[in-house]
């Protein structure tokens, strides 16, 4: 699944002030996301972290998408 260019919220995150937070995903990192949010640009953890999906509900867990995008599809392409 490719998050980049999709609207999320954060849900649950390590970081408190992240919580609440909505924006577009703008890069994705094995470790972290990048959210574009106000016209700022912040890094947010994956790991620990709880995104919703803007629009469908749909709820990810940060811990589930660890690694490399390619990485990703590779395992579910198994």
């Amino acid at each position: 699944m490719n998050l980049i260019g999709r609207r999320v919220k954060i849900l649950v995150a390590t970081d408190p002030n992240q919580v609440g937070l909505s924006g577009e995903l703008v890069l994705e990192r094995s470790k972290t996301l990048l959210l574009e949010s106000q016209g700022r640009r912040l890094t947010i953890q994956k790991l620990g972290t709880v995104i919703e999906l803007a629009g469908k509900g749909e709820v990810i867990r940060g811990d589930d998408i660890l690694g490399r995008v390619e990485e990703r599809i590779a395992r579910a392409a198994s």
